[in-house]
């Protein structure tokens, strides 16, 4: 399978080699080909500010490219800048176990190992390295900060996800635990007052509800956290962690999303500001700022997604005839995102066709698109 990215790329951070935006899909690039991974549909991406991660899930190799300023890649004492604009294999402390999972957010990149140990490097100066001192803002190497007790049923991490300054890891139990900035409610209302979480806390997403439910997926916005959760008698919900004037209101619109049990949700994400819930059917439901058509034509009644992901301030949606699949995106294209037909002046919203082939997977970054085909 080939990996292929386009986008914003000011610091080399698509991997293809160079330091262009570009608006066509190109595959990227690995600086030791013959180490490269062979990549399968099992590809986690994780997107800094201006730096990429890259996990091969089946050997839990971990690979990065684009801005290592401030050590968001951790240390790589041998490699110049000019070589991160391919992809280039990262190192965790000797004896740490193959990696598992990655998050990253605007300056910093978060690893979890398949024991539970979590290690975190770059800048995070609002908790985001989770090491609980709050008089040291960066970590020059991957760092240990954490280890989640696999012993304990149910406690093995099944996904991490971040936004800019907030990182939220799920639980095989449902449970959720997070880090970083709390000041909005994304780590949970009741952690809204202390602003600031430099440890792992629980997040408590069952606060006022009758039933309570299990997290089953789980997306990061800037200033909140999308829950998508399950009780007892399987009920969905979708659930908002915000106190964000400019989120909360769109609160009501979530509710009831759940309700059609024929239709169960599958997914959801989240760009900056803006939430995307997908169905089994395909139907999509996006609520949110749409200053630049981040939420897509008006009438989305004919369109039907197999897969999504969200980016800063775009949509990836793959459509799946026969053995053919097409992405489609809109949003902000200003640095390649929408293909190479975008212009300001087009309507906003306006769906844009940028790949046909058998896709496998999207992922929506820091104004960046990827795609797995």
């Amino acid at each position: 399978m080939t990996l292929y990215s386009f986008g914003s790329n000011g610091s080399g951070q698509l991997g293809q080699g160079h330091m262009e935006d570009t608006d066509t899909p190109h595959p990227v690039q690995f600086a030791d080909p013959t180490t490269a991974p062979p990549l399968t549909d099992k590809v986690e991406l994780a997107f800094g500010g201006n730096h990429t991660l890259l996990l091969d899930c089946a050997s839990g190799r971990l690979f990065g490219s684009g801005d290592n300023q401030h050590s968001q890649l951790g240390q790589l004492p041998s490699v110049s800048q000019s070589a991160l604009t391919k992809f280039v294999e990262l190192q965790l402390p000797k004896g740490a176990r193959p990696v598992a999972h990655i998050a990253a957010g605007w300056e910093f990149s978060v690893v979890i190992t398949d024991d539970g140990a979590v290690y975190t490097a770059g800048k995070g100066p609002k908790g985001e390295l989770a090491n609980g001192n709050g008089d040291i803002k960066q970590h020059r190497e991957f760092i240990k900060v954490y280890q989640f007790d696999y012993n304990r049923p149910g406690s093995q991490v099944v996904k991490a996800v971040a936004s800019m300054a907030h990182v939220v890891v799920l639980l095989e139990s449902g449970e959720l635990y997070g880090w970083g900035v709390s000041r909005k409610g994304q780590l949970g209302l009741a952690s809204a007052s202390t602003g600031v979480s430099m440890r792992p806390v629980a997040i408590d997403f069952n606060a006022g509800r009758d039933a309570p439910c299990k997290a089953m997926d789980v997306a990061c916005g800037r200033t909140f956290t999308l829950v998508m959760a399950r009780d007892e008698t399987q009920a969905q919900s979708v659930i908002l962690l915000s106190n964000d004037k400019t989120m909360t209101k769109f609160a009501e619109d979530l509710s009831g999303l759940g309700d059609n049990v024929s239709d169960p949700i599958i997914s959801v994400t989240a760009g900056w500001s803006t939430i995307h819930v997908l169905s089994q059917s395909g139907q999509l439901f996006s609520v949110g700022n749409n200053s630049h058509g981040q939420l897509g034509p008006s009438d989305k009644t004919a369109l039907r997604f197999a897969s999504q992901s969200a980016g800063t301030e775009h949509y990836l949606g793959i459509s799946h005839s026969g053995s053919n699949s097409t992405v489609s995106t809109w949003g902000w294209g200003e640095h390649g995102n929408c293909g190479p037909d975008y212009t300001e002046s087009r309507p906003k919203g306006e769906l844009y066709e940028v790949f046909n082939g058998p896709v496998r997977a999207v992922y929506g970054g820091y104004a960046s698109s990827w795609i797995l085909a």
